[in-house]
């Protein structure tokens, strides 16, 4: 199995000379505070019938991934605190109000970090609705950057392929990540505003830094955006599994409707017809640890993408070796040595006589009846496919009709919902079974010792709501709670049973 290509270990690799350069990252910068307010922000957001959002994302740079024989190229996301930020790095600004279909204000705006920048800024309505407002910010250690032209997305995307980059398929918005490359490599606004013996970046750039003159306050235009984010990635599962019927239909269509025929399907049923369950059975107890059923299917997060894969490999191998079993024992009755060393596995060890039987009644030597048994397949009918997916509104750019775009919003904003369900379901579920340890534990002595471990247990569900945009603020309860200070209100409120009810499980 191919790594994935945000895996730290894939950047072990050298990177080529021609790619170091844009292996930017200002993480390792000095870190300043940055505010952004706005005075007329609570009066734009009574507009909202059912949501409203005013947040932003911090990036620090560019990361080129080896991937195979391949490069690929994405955008390094700031993963602390976002009012507390490496200077140099890119703050990209989104607020919107509306309905859930329909946005009525929407405003975005991409800033650089500089320490000591000061700017009041007017940001123009994108959104749907014909009242068009105005959004006032006031922001602090932020200085806005000019939006990059269509013809400068276009030769961004050029220089990309022409330097033998693909862009990853995991990058959240095509436009943020060319507006990126833009801004640091053929502008390099990060040495404008940090020493480059500051800078620690992942290899440094060779070529003069170009100063960026600060924009008016008003109509600040910047990087053009797709709508709110819906998803950010993931995987679906496509799988298909051998049928326990295909035993019976295929065994019917070897031996017909004789006598001999029925009696041994019947043979065959009791031991390898129930063992092909079993392997079902299976197959879906690693679903479902994994993966979250969202109503029209199961999706899988990217970081236990390669975990679920493991297990499906290696009960592929279980089928594999099912199947060589099965053909084992319809060619020369010999049985999985599991089934001749139980005494309750109920097995005709007259099976050969049988078979041979009905070869001499039909005409049929032994090497066309291995042919016959070679023909019957299961292994290969067992396959599972993750398909990797992103759904963002940029899809509405593909149509002009507004009908037409208001129906795939629409649909849109659907999966949105039933991605959100099933993955909250699934992730609460993580956190009940978590909820029952440490209730167990409490029950004899939980200590300051364990905390780390079931915190970390925590963070690691929190990351993974987040990967979908799914908020769970049970999980935060539950953080706040694995705490020293609160080690004997745990117990106490295991003790009296209220744990559950305190942290709304």
């Amino acid at each position: 199995m191919s790594s994935n290509p945000n895996s730290p270990n894939s950047q072990q690799v050298q990177l080529p000379p021609h790619l170091q350069e844009i292996n930017i990252d200002v993480s390792q910068n000095k870190k300043i505070v940055i505010k952004i307010g706005s005075p007329n922000w609570s009066e734009i957001e009574k507009t909202a019938t059912s949501r409203a959002s005013f947040n932003h994302t911090v990036l620090t740079g560019l990361r080129v991934v080896p991937w195979g024989s391949k490069f690929f190229l994405n955008v390094r996301e700031w993963r602390g605190d976002k009012s507390v930020v490496p200077v140099g790095s890119i703050v990209i600004f989104r607020a919107l109000t509306g309905s859930r279909k329909h946005v009525y204000h929407f405003y975005y705006a991409a800033f650089l970090v500089r320490e000591g920048a000061r700017a009041e800024v007017e940001l123009q309505d994108h959104g749907e609705s014909s009242d068009k407002k105005q959004l006032k910010l006031v922001i602090e250690n932020l200085e806005p950057l000019p939006e990059p032209t269509s013809d400068d997305l276009k030769n961004a995307e050029a220089e990309i392929l022409n330097r033998g980059l693909e862009i990853s398929k995991f990058v959240d918005s095509k436009n943020v990540l060319l507006a990126l490359y833009h801004y640091y490599v053929k502008l390099k606004v990060h040495l404008a505003v940090a020493p480059q013996t500051q800078m620690q970046p992942v290899v440094p750039a060779t070529t003069t830094a170009v100063v960026l003159q600060p924009m008016e306050s008003k109509a600040a235009k910047v990087v053009q955006i797709e709508k709110e984010r819906v998803l950010v990635k993931g995987f679906m599962v496509v799988h298909n599994l051998p049928s326990k019927s295909l035993l019976t239909a295929r065994l019917s269509e070897i031996f017909k409707e004789t006598k001999i025929g029925q009696k041994l399907i019947k043979i065959v049923n009791g031991y390898f017809y129930n063992r092909l369950g079993v392997l079902s059975r299976d197959y879906y107890e690693i679903l479902h640890k994994y993966a979250a059923d969202v109503g029209f299917g199961y999706i899988i997060p990217t970081d236990v993408a390669p975990h679920f894969l493991r297990e499906v490999d290696f009960l592929r191998k279980r089928y594999e070796t099912f199947e060589q079993w099965l053909k084992k024992f319809l060619v020369s009755g010999e049985v999985p040595p599991e089934l001749a060393e139980n005494k309750r596995a109920l097995v005709d060890y007259e099976y050969v006589k049988l078979v041979k039987e009905y070869l001499q009644q039909h005409g049929i030597s032994e090497e066309k009846w291995r042919e016959i048994v070679d023909s019957i397949h299961i292994a290969n009918r067992f396959y599972v496919r993750l398909i990797p997916f992103s759904v963002d509104f940029s899809l509405l750019q593909e149509y002009v009709d507004e009908k037409a775009k208001q129906r795939v919003e629409d649909e849109i904003n659907k999966l949105k919902e039933e991605i959100a369900k099933g993955v909250k379901e699934k992730i609460l579920s993580e956190a009940k079974k978590l909820l029952a340890r440490i209730e167990q534990l409490a029950k004899t002595e939980i200590t300051k010792e364990m905390l780390p471990k079931l915190r970390s247990e925590v963070e690691e569900l929190e990351k993974r709501a987040k990967e979908f945009g799914v908020s769970v603020p049970e999980l935060e309860k539950l953080k706040e709670m694995l705490t020293e200070e609160k080690l004997k209100e745990i117990a106490l409120e295991v003790s009296s049973g209220r744990l559950r009810a305190l942290l709304n499980f």
